[in-house]
């Protein structure tokens, strides 16, 4: 019985932590410049071939990679800083 309890709340626990990170993500996506927005939603949103997105947005396919690449390092680091502030901002209302 308290093991149905702890994985509850394990549960709870996973699904605010899920919540956390799929709002910093998005709020880190909204900071993107338009054009990386763009691609980041063709590629990722839209699940379209890089051959397609650089038809799409007329650059080469190496420039859509790199740019990919970048978008991903960008929401990474972006997605990091703002859980490290949630989290010391949740770390802050418990004291």
């Amino acid at each position: 019985s308290t093991e149905i309890v702890e994985d509850v709340a394990a549960e709870e626990f996973d699904k605010k932590k899920v919540l956390i990170v799929q709002k910093a993500l998005s709020m880190c996506y909204e900071e993107l410049p338009q054009k990386m927005q763009i691609i980041a939603k063709l590629r990722f949103k839209k699940d379209k071939s890089l051959k397609s997105i650089s038809a799409q947005v007329n650059r080469p396919m190496g420039a859509i990679s790199s740019t990919l690449y970048r978008i991903r390092q960008k929401l990474l680091d972006c997605v990091s800083e703002k859980l490290v502030l949630v989290e010391s901002e949740a770390d802050f209302k418990k004291s």
